[in-house]
Protein backbone atom coordinates (compact mmCIF):
# COMPACT_ATOMS: atom_id res chain seq x y z
CA UNK A 1 0.00 0.00 0.00
CA UNK A 2 1.18 3.13 -0.91
CA UNK A 3 2.38 5.80 1.86
CA UNK A 4 0.47 8.69 1.56
CA UNK A 5 2.34 10.79 4.46
CA UNK A 6 3.47 13.32 2.09
CA UNK A 7 -0.03 14.11 0.58
CA UNK A 8 -0.31 17.11 3.11
CA UNK A 9 3.23 18.71 2.18
CA UNK A 10 2.18 18.42 -1.28
CA UNK A 11 -0.84 19.68 -1.13
CA UNK A 12 0.44 22.56 0.54
CA UNK A 13 3.13 23.15 -2.22
CA UNK A 14 0.64 23.50 -4.60
CA UNK A 15 -1.65 26.21 -2.19
CA UNK A 16 1.85 28.21 -1.73
CA UNK A 17 2.14 28.03 -5.59
CA UNK A 18 -1.09 29.13 -5.96
CA UNK A 19 -0.99 31.95 -3.51
CA UNK A 20 1.92 33.40 -4.82
CA UNK A 21 0.96 33.45 -8.30
CA UNK A 22 -2.40 35.66 -6.67
CA UNK A 23 -0.28 37.58 -5.39
CA UNK A 24 2.08 38.55 -7.82
CA UNK A 25 -1.05 38.93 -9.96
CA UNK A 26 -2.72 41.39 -7.91
CA UNK A 27 -0.27 43.72 -6.43
CA UNK A 28 1.89 44.61 -9.18
CA UNK A 29 4.09 46.49 -6.87
CA UNK A 30 5.33 42.99 -5.56
CA UNK A 31 6.38 41.46 -8.75
CA UNK A 32 9.52 40.31 -9.59
CA UNK A 33 11.52 41.66 -12.91
CA UNK A 34 12.21 38.31 -14.45
CA UNK A 35 8.02 38.18 -14.45
CA UNK A 36 7.82 41.45 -16.32
CA UNK A 37 10.25 39.68 -19.26
CA UNK A 38 7.85 36.86 -19.43
CA UNK A 39 4.83 38.70 -20.38
CA UNK A 40 4.30 39.52 -23.71
CA UNK A 41 4.93 42.74 -25.72
CA UNK A 42 2.30 45.39 -24.86
CA UNK A 43 0.52 43.79 -22.40
CA UNK A 44 1.57 46.73 -19.50
CA UNK A 45 -0.27 49.14 -22.61
CA UNK A 46 -3.08 51.51 -21.24
CA UNK A 47 -6.54 50.61 -22.83
CA UNK A 48 -8.29 53.53 -24.37
CA UNK A 49 -11.97 53.75 -24.51
CA UNK A 50 -13.32 54.97 -28.02
CA UNK A 51 -13.83 58.70 -27.45
CA UNK A 52 -9.95 58.94 -26.36
CA UNK A 53 -9.29 57.02 -30.30
CA UNK A 54 -11.59 59.24 -32.03
CA UNK A 55 -9.71 62.81 -30.68
CA UNK A 56 -6.31 61.31 -31.66
CA UNK A 57 -7.93 60.89 -35.02
CA UNK A 58 -9.23 63.92 -35.00
CA UNK A 59 -12.87 62.80 -35.34
CA UNK A 60 -11.78 62.10 -39.13
CA UNK A 61 -14.19 58.92 -39.31
CA UNK A 62 -17.22 61.26 -37.86
CA UNK A 63 -15.88 64.36 -40.43
CA UNK A 64 -19.14 65.87 -42.09
CA UNK A 65 -21.67 63.89 -40.44
CA UNK A 66 -24.81 64.72 -38.18
CA UNK A 67 -24.18 62.36 -35.30
CA UNK A 68 -26.33 60.59 -32.89
CA UNK A 69 -25.10 59.96 -29.45
CA UNK A 70 -26.05 56.76 -27.60
CA UNK A 71 -24.78 57.11 -24.30
CA UNK A 72 -25.14 57.31 -20.40
CA UNK A 73 -23.29 58.71 -17.42
CA UNK A 74 -20.29 56.00 -18.36
CA UNK A 75 -19.60 57.77 -21.15
CA UNK A 76 -16.56 60.10 -20.69
CA UNK A 77 -12.98 60.11 -21.55
CA UNK A 78 -9.60 59.17 -19.88
CA UNK A 79 -9.99 63.03 -18.11
CA UNK A 80 -13.32 62.31 -17.36
CA UNK A 81 -14.80 64.85 -19.70
CA UNK A 82 -18.72 63.67 -20.69
CA UNK A 83 -18.57 62.10 -24.43
CA UNK A 84 -21.80 64.61 -25.43
CA UNK A 85 -19.32 67.56 -24.48
CA UNK A 86 -16.56 66.74 -26.31
CA UNK A 87 -18.54 65.30 -29.59
CA UNK A 88 -20.72 68.79 -28.85
CA UNK A 89 -17.73 70.92 -29.81
CA UNK A 90 -15.49 68.57 -32.05
CA UNK A 91 -14.99 70.78 -35.41
CA UNK A 92 -15.32 67.55 -37.64
CA UNK A 93 -19.25 66.38 -37.22
CA UNK A 94 -21.90 68.23 -34.98
CA UNK A 95 -23.70 66.17 -32.39
CA UNK A 96 -27.61 66.89 -32.78
CA UNK A 97 -28.88 63.86 -30.88
CA UNK A 98 -28.30 62.00 -27.53
CA UNK A 99 -30.15 58.83 -26.67
CA UNK A 100 -30.33 57.66 -23.06
CA UNK A 101 -30.77 53.66 -22.30
CA UNK A 102 -32.03 51.93 -18.92
CA UNK A 103 -31.13 54.33 -16.16
CA UNK A 104 -31.13 57.43 -18.09
CA UNK A 105 -28.99 59.60 -19.26
CA UNK A 106 -27.12 60.31 -15.75
CA UNK A 107 -27.56 56.28 -14.12
CA UNK A 108 -30.18 57.28 -11.84
CA UNK A 109 -33.97 56.54 -13.11
CA UNK A 110 -34.80 53.33 -11.95
CA UNK A 111 -38.33 53.44 -13.85
CA UNK A 112 -39.35 53.80 -17.47
CA UNK A 113 -36.80 56.94 -18.54
CA UNK A 114 -38.73 59.80 -19.95
CA UNK A 115 -36.93 62.22 -23.38
CA UNK A 116 -35.84 65.12 -21.99
CA UNK A 117 -33.18 67.48 -23.09
CA UNK A 118 -29.20 67.65 -21.87
CA UNK A 119 -29.04 70.66 -19.79
CA UNK A 120 -25.14 72.02 -20.92
CA UNK A 121 -26.14 71.62 -24.63
CA UNK A 122 -29.79 71.84 -25.19
CA UNK A 123 -29.88 69.12 -27.23
CA UNK A 124 -32.96 66.61 -26.82
CA UNK A 125 -32.00 63.43 -24.92
CA UNK A 126 -34.36 60.37 -26.43
CA UNK A 127 -34.80 58.02 -24.24
CA UNK A 128 -34.15 54.14 -25.25
CA UNK A 129 -36.14 52.90 -22.26
CA UNK A 130 -39.22 54.33 -22.04
CA UNK A 131 -42.16 54.39 -24.59
CA UNK A 132 -39.90 53.22 -27.19
CA UNK A 133 -36.96 50.82 -26.67
CA UNK A 134 -35.63 51.37 -30.34
CA UNK A 135 -35.32 54.28 -32.43
CA UNK A 136 -37.78 55.66 -34.60
CA UNK A 137 -37.67 56.89 -37.36
CA UNK A 138 -38.17 59.99 -36.60
CA UNK A 139 -35.53 60.30 -34.09
CA UNK A 140 -33.05 59.39 -36.93
CA UNK A 141 -34.30 61.25 -39.53
CA UNK A 142 -31.28 63.96 -40.47
CA UNK A 143 -28.67 61.46 -38.71
CA UNK A 144 -25.34 60.28 -40.56
CA UNK A 145 -24.04 58.31 -37.89
CA UNK A 146 -24.79 56.50 -34.71
CA UNK A 147 -21.94 56.49 -32.34
CA UNK A 148 -22.45 54.32 -29.30
CA UNK A 149 -20.39 55.24 -25.73
CA UNK A 150 -21.37 53.12 -22.56
CA UNK A 151 -18.88 51.33 -20.65
CA UNK A 152 -19.47 47.94 -19.29
CA UNK A 153 -17.43 45.54 -17.53
CA UNK A 154 -19.76 42.27 -19.85
CA UNK A 155 -19.50 40.90 -16.20
CA UNK A 156 -23.38 40.80 -16.03
CA UNK A 157 -26.49 40.34 -18.52
CA UNK A 158 -27.96 43.89 -18.80
CA UNK A 159 -30.03 45.87 -21.53
CA UNK A 160 -26.85 48.00 -22.88
CA UNK A 161 -26.05 45.28 -25.57
CA UNK A 162 -29.79 44.99 -26.19
CA UNK A 163 -30.13 48.89 -26.92
CA UNK A 164 -26.91 48.44 -28.81
CA UNK A 165 -28.85 45.58 -31.53
CA UNK A 166 -31.84 47.74 -31.35
CA UNK A 167 -30.03 50.66 -32.78
CA UNK A 168 -28.23 48.66 -35.20
CA UNK A 169 -31.53 47.14 -36.38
Amino acid sequence: MPDNSDSPRAFHRILAAFLAVVIVSVWPSQRPAWLYALSPAGAHARVKAGIDALEELKFAPLRGKRIGLITNQTGVDASGRRTIDILFHAASGKLVAIFSPEHGIVGREDDRVQSTTDASTGLPVYSLYGDTRRPTPAMLNGLDALVFDIQDAGARFYTYTTTMGFAME
